[in-house]
Parts: structure tokens; C-alpha cells; sequence
């Protein structure tokens, strides 16, 4: 997506417009107040976006070096997703993937920070009952388990669920404390709104970037 496209989507989760309204200009007088006071919200966070298409390695680290350079703080790094990235020359897809993943990893590491990589799955779990999936369900490489500290799986768009099942999302930490297991969280997702919210607690303003951090 362009930077224009992100901050659409934003927008409508955080002032809960419809997102369709933003697109086609079609907003009510309080919707433009909700926009107006969301804009407020999101103008004052240190959010980047960089929509270079098929950015790779080296790109992303070039932008992280010159905002450390300038003094810029960086607490987060998402890429979204990986498998967009423009990978070195390798004899295959899965090797491509490799590289991509374990640079990802060591630049967490060179940075000291977190570093959020989606990536696409397959469908394997659209062929089992309860559709939940697995980490074996990642696209094309192993590694992305493999170097991943915390992995989280999603229902992948699309995967058909009983009616009064809700989405579900699974996550392990390689660094979870003994005894306190795993655990997955419910949450709903409202296309419309283009965000998702907790079923243990009703949405409020701030809440969907609170979420998010």
C-alpha cells in the first residue's frame, strides 16, 4: 500500500469512520469531526512509513542508520511483509527467504530493536476442521520459525469458521516465563473499520494504537 492508502486505514480505525466514507470522500459532518480529532491523535505519534516498493536489506538499514544518525529515536520496525522484500540471489525461493529472515534477526540485534515481520502462510490450514494455524503453515521457509523470538499466527483472509466463531490469533514467545504457557487471544476483526478489537473489552479512542503498541 502507498503512505496515503496506511494512513486511510489509520484513520478509520482510530476514529471509527468507515473506512469506505474516507476513500470516497462520502463523510457526514461528524464523521469529518471524528477525522478531525483522530488526525489530532496520529499528527503527534512517531510513526514512519516508507512505501519503497520492494525495498530490501540494505535499504532498510541504510533509513534506520541515518535516523540514528540524526538523533531519532527508533523503538520499532515493522516490515509488512517479508516475502515483498527483494531478496538476495539464491538458488531457490526458500534460500531467498532464508537470507531475509536471518538478516531481519541480526539487524534487531545491530539496532536493539524489535523487529515485527509478517509474512504470508500457506493454505494448509484451510484443509483442517478448525482452521487454526500452525507455524509449519509459513510460507516457503522454516527459518522464519526458526529465528523468530516471538511467533503469531493468524486465520488466514478468507478461512471458513462456524458463524459463532471468532477469529483467532496464536502466539509463542521463545522467551515465555516456565509455567505460564501461551495463550491466544480473541479478537474481532472489523473490516469496515479496518481494525481489530478485543472481545474482552470495548473499543474506546487510542485504544486500536495502544493495541498496536
Amino acid at each position: 500500500m502507498s503512505t496515503a492508502e496506511i494512513m486511510q486505514r489509520l484513520l478509520a480505525a482510530e476514529s471509527g469512520v468507515v473506512l469506505d466514507h474516507i476513500v470516497k470522500g462520502a463523510c457526514t459532518d461528524a464523521d469529518w469531526d471524528r477525522l478531525a480529532a483522530a488526525s489530532a491523535r496520529v499528527a503527534d505519534l512517531p510513526l514512519r512509513i516508507d512505501d519503497t516498493p520492494a525495498a530490501g536489506l540494505p535499504q532498510i538499514r541504510a533509513t534506520l542508520t541515518r535516523l540514528k544518525r540524526a538523533g531519532e529515536p527508533v523503538g520499532l520496525l515493522v516490515v509488512d511483509y517479508l516475502q515483498l522484500m527483494t531478496a538476495p540471489r539464491a538458488e531457490n525461493r526458500q534460500q531467498s527467504v532464508a537470507t531475509l529472515s536471518r538478516g531481519l534477526k541480526l539487524m534487531a540485534q545491530e539496532f536493539g530493536l524489535p523487529v515485527i515481520a509478517l509474512a504470508q502462510l500457506n493454505r494448509e490450514s484451510e484443509k483442517r476442521a478448525d482452521k487454526r494455524p500452525t507455524m509449519s503453515d509459513l510460507r516457503e521457509s522454516g527459518s522464519l520459525e526458526a529465528d523468530a523470538d516471538t511467533r503469531d499466527a493468524a486465520a488466514p483472509r478468507g478461512a471458513v469458521r462456524r458463524r459463532r466463531d471468532p477469529p483467532r490469533r496464536v502466539r509463542r514467545d521463545r522467551g515465555q516465563v516456565p509455567g505460564r504457557p501461551a495463550r491466544t487471544a480473541v479478537v474481532l476483526f472489523q473490516g469496515h473499520y479496518a481494525r481489530c478489537v478485543s472481545y474482552a473489552r470495548a473499543w474506546t479512542p487510542h485504544s486500536t494504537l495502544r493495541s498496536a503498541a
